[in-house]
């Protein structure tokens, strides 16, 4: 663990021995960074990949650079990696449809990330993958001709913008990307969990190579959202009502899953991504600036009573103790933009959907670590299927 800690600095660092699939757990993410050998066969590349990926609460971008290197596979180096949010979703929960403002907003979001890849990190066309998240059509669940519809005219847009096809990654194909980029190779003792915006999943691979997931239709910003409709419709205070909900909404149907899913509950080793993990780490041990941040239920429950005294905002926690001033200016940074992207509601709706999960998956009884800005995993999994489906047989 000395070599993770000693990652916090932005020049570039190098990890013998590490996997290409592992980098986003056993790396801090910043400009620079370089992991050599991978997992995958890179067969004959040598170039830089770039990710956009439209979600529930805005836009990520990406950019790796792949370069050959001495093991079986190649050296990785992240040149990008920025997240803006939007408002893209906000016109579904609403009318059903996007609302033109936003998509417009969105769209120029993906052309700006799209011109700046090509131009100032080289990306080549073909190279360069945009896709919408699952979480983006949340609020259409069950409604399938209006996310249909709704697919269609993202698409046509992003295509006008970039001249690229735009991918849309349903909940079980997000899983296995989050599997095969967040998880080291080879731990058969490990779960990924993903609470994302729109929705939460996760799983593992079996001894077969074969994934196992689960998932739920409930996000930190749709829970918060449908919560908040419930709680209208009731006339019931927002904080009971997210209590009620969870049985109905979280714990039922997760529960359901893992019965005829049994190896959900028995892997000890669990990794969180998504933001709201993100965001929990920071509120309790904002110290901690690793790679992998050891979390726990008492956590979970310190930051849900926390929310629950003061409702309106959220949490400030005491840096005082924090001695190096590198760590406390990142700590204070992250504290703000957890601020900038979650209302207190959000993080209440996420720790239910936490708190249930680790109910249901008794995660009180097994090593919980949040992977540290997972969001480029999806990108170097993507690029690793392709990669290796294109080499020859």
């Amino acid at each position: 663990m000395q070599v993770l800690s000693a990652l916090s600095s932005s020049r570039p660092r190098w990890l013998l021995g590490l996997s290409v699939v592992a980098l986003v757990a056993l790396t801090a993410v910043t400009v620079g960074c370089v992991v050599p050998r991978g997992e995958f066969e890179f067969v004959g590349l040598s170039a830089v990949h770039g990710g956009i990926e439209i979600g529930a609460k805005g836009v990520k971008a990406t950019v790796v650079e792949l370069r050959s290197g001495n093991g079986p596979g190649p050296e990785v180096k992240i040149l990008l990696s920025k997240t803006v949010n939007t408002t893209l979703v906000a016109g579904l929960t609403k009318t059903g449809h996007f609302d033109n403002e936003a998509l417009q907003d969105t769209v120029g979001v993906v052309t700006r990330f799209f011109n700046q890849m090509k131009q100032e990190h080289k990306v080549p066309e073909e190279q360069l993958h945009i896709v919408a998240s699952s979480g983006v059509f949340s609020p259409l669940r069950d409604q399938k001709d209006l996310v249909q519809t709704n697919q269609d005219v993202l698409a046509a847009a992003v295509l006008k913008a970039t001249g690229k096809k735009l991918a849309f990654l349903d909940v079980q194909r997000e899983a296995e990307l989050g599997i095969v980029g967040i998880v080291p190779p080879r731990d058969d003792e490990a779960l990924s969990i993903d609470i994302g915006s729109g929705n939460t999943k996760g799983g593992y691979r079996d001894r077969d190579n074969r994934f196992v997931t689960f998932s739920l239709p409930f996000g930190s910003v749709s829970y918060a959202e449908y919560v908040r409709k419930e709680a209208e419709k009731s006339n019931t205070p927002y904080e009971r009502q997210l209590s009620e909900s969870s049985a109905r909404n979280l714990a039922a149907p997760l529960h359901q899953q893992l019965e005829s899913k049994p190896g959900l509950r028995e892997r000890n080793r669990v990794y969180l991504s998504g933001g709201a993990i993100w965001a929990l780490a920071t509120l309790i041990h904002p110290a901690d600036r690793k790679s992998f941040v050891e979390l726990s239920v008492d956590d979970i429950t310190t930051l849900q009573k926390l929310l629950q005294d003061n409702p309106q905002t959220l949490p400030s926690p005491d840096l005082s103790k924090i001695e190096t001033e590198a760590v406390r200016k990142e700590a204070e940074s992250d504290i703000q933009r957890v601020r900038d992207a979650f209302t207190a509601r959000n993080l209440q709706g996420s720790m239910e959907i936490l708190k249930t999960l680790a109910n249901e998956l008794e995660l009180g009884k097994k090593k919980m670590l949040f992977v540290r800005h997972s969001q480029v995993g999806w990108l170097l999994a993507y690029v690793g299927e392709q990669a290796k489906s294109a080499s020859p047989k």
